[in-house]
């Protein structure tokens, strides 16, 4: 599904933005 696809995009985004906003540490406790 193309609706499937572009939340998983912006999951990723988000994920790949947190991980550049905030230290590496942060990301085991997700």
């Amino acid at each position: 599904m193309p609706g499937n696809d572009v939340l998983n995009y912006s999951l990723k985004s988000k994920v790949a933005l947190i991980t550049i906003d905030r230290p590496p540490h942060n990301m085991t406790s997700v």
